[in-house]
């Protein structure tokens, strides 16, 4: 008989089951949302990725995340100039996408968390496999971002610049993006903060 003995939790790991915990109650999302939402901490519970799985061969997410920042509610990011000038900027704010999303001509842009609550959103929580640690966290604790779908034959001038900004603490978004047949579009996605 061979037993797999379950390893030790890290702080890092223990403290992610608990904010989840914590937070389950703040997070938006239908039924359907949220048993992906369980889904995705289970496999956190299993553990984060060491060397031993091959597609984490090169890095030891469970040696290397040591703490787990809190979420912070308070914090306050400011919204930056583009890195291209002239370029429609979408912004989500430490967490919190704008409820003024800008107006393109063939593009609509809908707030992530709508889509949680009425369960369209579901379908794109699924990890991209069985080792991917980084999706299963933020499937577990997404809240917010923007859903950015570009029609058919739609031909943006301009680049549009997705703004992930962070003052500080833990945030989770998602900035999917669907291009419609025939359409051209420069997306630029940032990443900044403290």
């Amino acid at each position: 008989m061979n037993m797999h003995a379950q390893p030790q939790r890290t702080p890092a790991e223990t403290a992610l089951i608990d904010a989840f915990g914590d937070r389950l109650s703040l997070l938006p999302g239908d039924g359907a949302v949220m048993l992906k939402r369980d889904d995705a901490i289970e496999t956190i519970k299993h553990g984060l990725p060491t060397r031993r799985v091959e597609s984490w061969h090169y890095t030891d997410l469970r040696r290397l995340l040591n703490t787990v920042p809190d979420f912070d509610p308070a914090a306050l990011a400011k919204v930056i100039a583009p890195i291209v000038d002239g370029s429609t900027v979408v912004s989500i704010l430490n967490g919190k996408s704008d409820a003024k999303a800008p107006v393109l001509e063939g593009v609509s842009f809908q707030r992530l968390s709508e889509k949680l609550v009425d369960g369209s959103a579901a379908p794109g929580l699924d990890p991209y496999g069985s080792d991917d640690a980084i999706g299963a966290l933020n499937t577990a604790f997404v809240a917010d971002g923007y859903f950015v779908d570009i029609a058919d034959g739609v031909e943006l001038e301009k680049p549009v610049e997705l703004q992930n900004l962070q003052a500080g603490g833990q945030t989770h978004v998602r900035l999917p993006v669907r291009v419609g047949a025939g359409a051209k579009a420069v997306i630029v996605e940032r990443q900044t903060g403290d």
